[in-house]
């Protein structure tokens, strides 16, 4: 039986290859939620996608329209990106509004 080949790839800028390397261990969870919101478009219902996804060495929480419009947020303590996904979750809607006053930027 032959051996299994390695890609192997240069990546010359340090945050690239920290983002690269923390994206080969992830998870992550997501759910529906209501919108007043145009995100361009929204998904059936006026919802968007709230995710939550764990890295090794991070947590983000993003959310996101039908097509490419969203915001995301970083943190460096999964557990922090948990309890803000869970509390997202737990709002009536989702608006920019309220993503821009947590600290979310445009992804």
């Amino acid at each position: 039986m032959g051996k299994k080949k390695t890609e192997v790839r240069y990546i010359d800028d340090p945050i690239k290859f920290e983002r690269e390397r923390s994206k080969i261990h992830s998870q992550s969870i997501e759910c529906m939620c209501k919108t007043s919101d145009d995100w361009y478009p929204n998904f059936t219902g006026n919802m968007v996608m709230v995710s939550l996804t764990q890295y090794a060495d991070y947590g983000r929480v993003s959310i996101w329209g039908a097509d490419d419009s969203g915001m995301e947020k970083e943190y460096e303590d999964i557990r922090v990106a948990a309890s803000e996904y869970s509390e997202l979750l737990s709002r009536e809607l989702i608006t920019r509004t309220l993503l821009d006053s947590l600290g979310f930027i445009g992804a």
